[in-house]
């Protein structure tokens, strides 16, 4: 099977992803800013990285052949690489919220600004058709001067997995994150009818597991499409202004993932993932004067729709453009309704220099969430 697209129809592909883009708007409310602000702070953390929620095509990667980041993002795809391989990336950007206060006039505006730098690094084993990949990444946001939040947020994972070739066009992974993760917020409450204000601040230190399962398969040259599963756990130490407060401090999350990306021709390609996350983060219980019985906790259903395609314009220069809507179904963040949609749009180049053993990328994007989300990610990656 042989597909042809011709140069104004990528043209207009690549146009009617910019259209789109400029179309889409999300109203802002100050709640609605407060919960995105904790979407990103969260989703950024919590059993993933920074460097596979973005980056190119949309976040799209379940179809691309293997690369050293597939040791994070997708380790059935190792399975085909027979070389050394080495990357290094860095991922930085800057996001906006509202927190601190119960009331619209007691927001406070915070600024964060990310840094998330990773390696990775693959060695074959060609007697057994499989591959090898570890490494792993460290984060870190720093806030502005944010005094009632008082938001802190940093964390390392290191990773390990394994891809086999089965067949030809078949090839199995498993993969293994271990996690260790700090944050901290904090806000000005005063109950229902009452006058005495308080500041409570928490500081939440956890350490887990995620487990990932997976498959990559080429359908006649012409679709390269795989499909993964995610177990996460783990526990956490959860203070409120110092102390435990009891409740639960257990970490869940469930994943699925399918996509795939054609390979038409040697210079246009089209990607898609699907995504479904279930998250359910235990922080313990809330102090006594915020109420009795009350579960602080970050719970319900992640969606996600990744799109993108790829020009390439010389033997050694493409350019990339990604889109990805997200819809967010949270059943509680501390006793609240976090339901929310937005949209990310990104885009960027890539190049094969050094007969195409030394690769550099570039992507950046911008969500539609809180007061914004921009994120640049820079990678380069070797084969020797």
């Amino acid at each position: 099977m042989n597909i042809k697209i011709n140069r104004s129809g990528r043209i207009m592909c690549f146009g009617m992803v910019l259209w789109l883009s400029s179309a889409l708007s999300v109203a802002t409310a100050s709640e609605k800013e407060r919960i995105g602000f904790t979407i990103m702070t969260v989703d950024q953390q919590f059993f993933t990285t920074p460097y596979e929620q973005s980056g190119e095509l949309g976040g799209s990667y379940m179809g691309a052949k293997g690369t050293a980041a597939s040791t994070v993002k997708n380790p059935a795809a190792l399975g085909g690489l027979s070389k050394l391989v080495s990357q290094a990336y860095w991922v930085y950007g800057k996001n906006k919220g509202k927190g601190g206060g119960t009331s619209p006039t007691e927001n406070e505006k915070v600024t964060g600004w990310l840094s998330d730098a990773g390696f990775y690094q693959v060695i074959p084993l060609k007697k057994w058709g499989a591959a090898i990949g570890f490494g792993g990444d460290y984060l870190a946001n720093d806030y502005d001067d944010a005094p009632v939040t008082g938001p802190s947020q940093h964390g390392y994972r290191l990773n390990i997995a394994l891809g086999i070739q089965v067949l030809d066009s078949l090839a199995l992974g498993y993969g293994l994150m271990y996690l260790s993760d700090h944050a901290g917020w904090g806000t000005i409450y005063a109950p229902p009818g009452s006058s005495d204000v308080r500041w409570y601040h928490m500081v939440h230190d956890s350490h887990s597991w995620r487990h990932r399962l997976g498959i990559q398969h080429v359908i006649s040259g012409v679709l390269r499409w795989g499909l993964q599963g995610d177990i996460g756990y783990g526990a956490a130490d959860n203070r409120y202004n110092g102390l435990d407060t009891g409740g639960d401090d257990d970490l869940r999350n469930y994943g699925v993932r399918l996509g795939g990306r054609t390979d038409f021709d040697r210079s246009f390609k089209l990607s898609c993932d699907l995504d479904w996350r279930h998250v359910d983060l235990e922080f313990g219980m809330h102090p006594t004067y915020v109420g009795p019985d009350i579960q602080a906790k970050y719970y319900g259903d992640v969606y996600r729709a990744m799109f993108g395609a790829e020009e390439r314009l010389t033997s050694w220069l493409a350019v990339q453009i990604g889109y990805r809507y997200n819809v967010y179904r949270l059943d509680d963040i501390c006793g609240a309704d976090g339901n929310q949609e937005f949209h990310t749009l990104g885009g960027g180049l890539g190049m094969q220099l050094l007969d195409q053993r030394l690769s550099l990328v570039w992507n950046a994007e911008y969500s539609w969430v809180g007061n914004g989300d921009f994120k640049n990610v820079l990678s380069a990656q070797y084969t020797f």
